[in-house]
Formats: structure tokens, sequence, C-alpha cells
């Protein structure tokens, strides 16, 4: 089952959004990353999109 991520904390999100890029670097595929963090590949593909624009400071939770 997945999870919404939205719904997870920003603590929560930062630490996926992390391991998400850090899974994305080795080599894996949005659908793998999805699959090991119980998201949508698509919510994978947007938080490598945003790091890819905005770096490291992507991790920093903030207003949403």
């Amino acid at each position: 089952m997945r999870t919404d991520a939205i719904k997870l904390s920003q603590k929560e999100q930062a630490l996926s959004c992390r391991q998400a890029v850090r899974l994305r670097k080795g080599g894996k595929s949005n659908i793998e990353i999805g699959q090991i963090l119980s998201v949508h590949s698509k919510t994978v593909g947007g938080w490598w999109a945003a790091f890819r624009r905005e770096g490291a400071k992507l991790f920093e939770p903030g207003k949403r």
C-alpha cells in the first residue's frame, strides 16, 4: 500500500525525499524507489526534479 506523501510530517517528507535522491543517485528507477518507500513513482520524479533545481535546500523542512 502506498503512502500519500502529503500526509507525512515535514520531517518525514524530508527524510523520504533524501532517501529517494540517494537511491536515484545509486541508479534505482523512480518505480523501484516508489516501491521501496511506499510512495508513487510520480512523487519520486517530482522530488528528483526539485532536487535538481534546488539542491540540498530541498531537504530543509519548509512552509507547505
